[in-house]
Order: structure tokens, then sequence, then C-alpha cells
């Protein structure tokens, strides 16, 4: 293996797209970029848990978001919704792999996903930071 590495310069709608195609949140570019490019063979063991499973939710960092699950935002004078559907988070008629990175297209800036994003939680009747799952 390689280890060499150099240093590029990147448009911030490169960046974007990066981390739209990421499978796990943090996914380093190089890797992503390599699955990409068809230059990796093996899947990295946090790519194997963010995963499709058979109910259509996503399992994201050992936290199952079910099926149907609502997501939203209020940013910049506006309400963002999204919605967990067929192992993928469904935000502005596009697909992801996780909370990050639909959260990246709908800021359109890097941020944290999970520190993004509310859930309605069903048994309080109450939108929750999506964050609060990952300390269940």
């Amino acid at each position: 293996m390689n280890n060499k590495t150099t240093t590029i310069e990147i448009d911030l709608d490169v960046y974007q797209a990066i981390v739209n195609y990421s499978n796990y949140i943090n996914e380093p570019a190089n890797d992503v970029l390599k699955r990409l490019l068809s230059l990796q063979n093996e899947m990295h063991p946090l790519q194997k848990e963010n995963q499709k499973t058979e109910t259509g939710g996503l399992m994201v960092k050992g936290v199952f978001l079910k099926s149907g699950l609502k997501l939203r935002k209020y940013y910049k004078g506006k309400l963002l919704e999204a919605a967990v559907r067929d192992g993928y988070i469904e935000y502005n008629n596009k697909k992801y792999t996780s909370p990050s990175a639909a959260a990246v297209n709908a800021a359109n800036r890097s941020v944290n996903g999970w520190k993004f994003w509310e859930y309605y939680d069903e048994n309080n009747n109450k939108w929750k930071l999506l964050d609060t799952l990952q300390n269940k």
C-alpha cells in the first residue's frame, strides 16, 4: 500500500459532493474518493454499519433510524424537512446515507447532522435533537 500523500485544493461544491457521497459521518475524503474511483476493495467497518436494513430503516453509527422517521430544522428562517425512507435519509428529493450528508446539503456548509436535525419522537409527541438518539 502506498502511504504517500499530497495536498490538493478543491472548491466548496466539490467538497460538498464528497460529503454527500460519504457512507458514514466523518468518512475521510480520501476514502470516499478511493471508493468512487474504485481504488479500494475493502469496506471500512463503519461503512458496513451504515447500511440499509430489511425494514427500510437505516443504521448509522450504531443508531437505528426507522423508516418514516421525520427530521426537520429551522434554518435561516426556513423550515427544512427530511425523512428516513427505504434505507436512506431523503432531503430535497435526494438520498443520503447519513444525517451529516443530508445536513451539509441543507446548510450548504460543513455541519454535524446529529446536532443539526431534530426528529419527531412519537412516544412523547415532541421534536428532539437527533443527537439524543446516540446517547440512548
